[in-house]
């Protein structure tokens, strides 16, 4: 880890730990604050430009060190509304500052609107997500129209903003709001149902989020009712979204007298964490489709000036050709937790604008770890569980189809036929999956209290059916000793290092993509064939 990094982490602790003191009392991003004002001001006197008189100032509502030396470099006046603890730094470096406390609610909130009309502040910029509403408040008396201050209301409350985006004909997932946590468990049933998963089938999660929190801040995925019981009382009331797959990426766009004037595409990917890069060029193909889905949030949430990020998880998109193309069908992208949500003039941000378009219904791309990849082909997710099974089902037949030759090889004399050994494998293989078989049945009735049916009795049937596969190579061997092409102890050494391989590359296929060092995987691998390796062995030395 470089110097940068170690030295970034050890101021990010400091920040924290002076946080706990009563000085440092502030909103979610108040850690960001005093860890700025130690920092001195980097616009140097040319970069400083001079002021014009004629236009109103602005005020930052807030604390950044950034955003000020960015509004420092324009020709507009400015001043700076921020906590008492300000006041001795913006003396020092010559800022303009009005000191006020944004965690006070009463009668005297007008003031803060008042005192900035009277020093010529033409409109307030909020710099975090709590700001937002004081911003809607101060901006609805100076530019003199109170809608703004509901509008503001409105882009703070996750389940406002959804529910006017519907009535704009912007497509979003299924949304509640819970109030305590039977509505969570009856909400991830119906969400579950409405999808039509049969019994043994794994739950679509569902997202649990603050109303009113940035970003991720409050968010949970709920998968089982179990997990509901976690959710502490002080966290409700709060929205609960479902979860659909989908390409991810989000958009940032200013706007001006209800004008796109810049538009930026972020494309997400995920490397141990979601970050997001520049959109690919597979993405920036649908950028115009992309700039009309804007405009038409635009127009659904009345916004004249700002700045707005929605996140979209839309499908494969086919760019719109110029006279007009058409959208393919297919399976459409949703939800998931919002990464950040970024503040701006009158709008903080707005998260989870789901599914870009509202025609038809697009494939999902999976988000992969290659930046490159991003945009592979699509391909349909298998449960981690099923997954699990399989490989364990696969092994425990292999090993126990190498175990029954051990055995077989030992009372094979010359005049044994080959076909009465096909048959000992062939019936010990199936007693063996037929055994799986009923486990499997017998365990999903008594945890789920009705009989595996559907996707739950097919994927029981392909777990159980690797024990049958494991053995198909080692019988193929035996039947070819049966029609004369082998002799039959040859057939059955042949078919015991076939499946001490298929250990091999059962391992190999099962440590590929795990997180281990390279070591550690040769040494599972190693493992597992070991084993089979030791079973020949002893037969080799006992013959």
């Amino acid at each position: 880890m470089d110097a940068v990094k170690i030295d970034a982490i050890e101021r990010y602790r400091a920040v924290n730990d002076a946080a706990a003191t009563p000085e440092f009392r502030l909103p979610a991003h108040a850690f960001r604050m005093p860890f700025e004002r130690s920092r001195e001001l980097s616009v140097s006197k040319p970069e400083s430009k001079t002021r014009n008189p004629e236009k109103g100032y602005v005020a930052l509502l807030g604390w950044s060190l950034n955003a000020i030396e960015a509004v420092d470099r324009f020709d507009r006046r400015y001043l700076v509304v921020a906590p008492d603890w300000a006041e001795d730094y913006c003396k020092e470096h010559g800022i303009p500052y009005v000191p006020w406390n944004f965690e006070r609610l009463n009668d005297r909130s007008m003031e803060i609107a008042e005192t900035l009309k009277e020093k010529g502040v033409d409109v307030a910029i909020p710099l975090f997500e709590e700001t937002v509403e004081w911003a809607g408040a101060i901006n609805s008396v100076l530019l003199d129209n109170p809608r703004l201050f509901g509008q503001s209301l409105l882009l703070r409350d996750k389940a406002l903003m959804k529910r006017r985006a519907q009535l704009g004909g912007i497509r979003v997932g299924i949304f509640e709001e819970a109030h305590e946590r039977d509505d969570v468990i009856r909400f991830l049933k119906r969400v579950n149902q409405t999808l039509l998963k049969l019994d043994g089938d794994p739950n679509d999660p569902i997202h649990l989020k603050a109303f009113d929190k940035a970003g991720s801040l409050g968010h949970r995925v709920i998968r089982t009712p179990d997990e509901v019981d976690t959710i502490p009382d002080e966290e409700f009331p709060v929205l609960m979204e479902s979860h659909l797959d989908g390409w991810e990426f989000a958009v940032e766009a200013w706007i001006h007298n209800g004008k796109i004037r810049f538009l930026n595409i972020s494309e997400y990917v995920t490397l141990g964490y979601s970050v997001f890069v520049p959109a690919t060029p597979e993405l920036e193909r649908y950028r115009p489709e992309i700039t009309r889905q804007i405009e038409k949030l635009i127009k659904t949430f009345d916004i004249e000036f700002g700045f707005v990020h929605p996140e979209y998880y839309g499908g494969v998109l086919q760019p719109h050709s110029d006279r007009g193309g058409a959208l393919p069908r297919g399976r459409g992208g949703g939800p998931r937790p919002p990464r950040r949500v970024v503040g701006g003039m009158l709008m903080a941000g707005m998260g989870l604008m789901q599914r870009l378009l509202g025609q038809g219904r697009f494939e999902p791309i999976h988000v992969v770890a290659d930046v490159s990849a991003a945009s592979e082909a699509n391909r349909e997710e298998i449960p981690v569980e099923q997954v699990v099974a399989l490989l364990r089902e696969r092994v425990y037949g292999a090993m126990t189809c190498l175990a029954t030759l051990a055995v077989l090889v030992r009372y094979t004399a010359p005049e044994t036929s080959p076909w009465s050994r096909v048959l000992d494998v062939a019936v010990a293989t199936g007693g063996l999956w037929a055994a799986s078989l009923l486990a499997d049945w017998v365990a999903h009735l008594g945890a789920h209290h009705s009989a595996p049916r559907g996707r739950a009795a097919l994927r029981m049937l392909q777990a159980s059916g690797q024990i049958v596969e494991a053995a198909v190579l080692p019988l193929l061997i035996l039947v070819a000793a049966a029609v004369g092409l082998l002799s039959l102890s040859t057939a059955m050494w042949i078919a015991m290092w076939i499946l001490v391989v298929e250990l091999g590359v059962i391992a190999l296929f099962a440590v590929r993509m795990a997180q281990l060092r390279w070591w550690q995987k040769l040494f599972t691998i190693a493992g597992l064939v070991g084993v089979g390796v030791l079973v020949v062995g002893i037969k080799i030395l006992g013959h």
